[in-house]
């Protein structure tokens, strides 16, 4: 009966975190100003990061949340280091499956199950919790997808 609920538990915050990678790293909308353009106008992040803009978030839009972008300072990370966020848990799953199946095999499956969501459960509370960095995070999804 604890594996059944450290399993629903586990694998429903898996499915939080990977379902919602993509509007936790989705840019907000910008709006720039400088001395030569006084009139307001939307830009992007790269422009925001060239220093030739005053900005400021545009909350009343509603792609502009307040997400990992914010918490991590994405906002002049490359595209591929924020991406690695995501592929991070796939590639980590593609490992997982590779080699953890055998121990399942030799080991028992409910033994590995144990391991696995205990592990799991404690990923997930870091991850939520205490994870604040962007290579932080990024390692801790690959290990909860090589649990998954």
């Amino acid at each position: 009966m604890l594996v059944l609920v450290m399993a629903t538990i586990a694998f429903t915050s898996e499915g939080a975190f990977v379902y919602s990678i993509a509007y936790d790293t989705m840019m907000p909308d910008y709006i720039c100003q400088s001395a030569q353009k006084p009139e307001p106008f939307h830009c992007s992040n790269v422009e925001t990061c060239s220093g030739d803009y005053d900005f400021y978030v545009n909350w009343e839009n509603r792609t502009s949340l307040d997400n990992w972008v914010q918490d991590y300072g994405l906002r002049c990370t490359s595209s591929m280091n924020i991406g690695l966020l995501g592929t991070s848990f796939f590639i980590g799953n593609i490992v997982g499956s590779m080699s953890l199946a055998r121990f399942g095999d030799t080991h028992g499956r409910m033994f590995m199950m144990k391991i696995g969501l205990s592990l799991h459960m404690f990923i997930y509370f870091t991850l939520v919790f205490i994870s604040r960095t962007l290579i932080v995070t990024t390692g801790l999804l690959f290990i909860m997808g090589i649990l998954g």
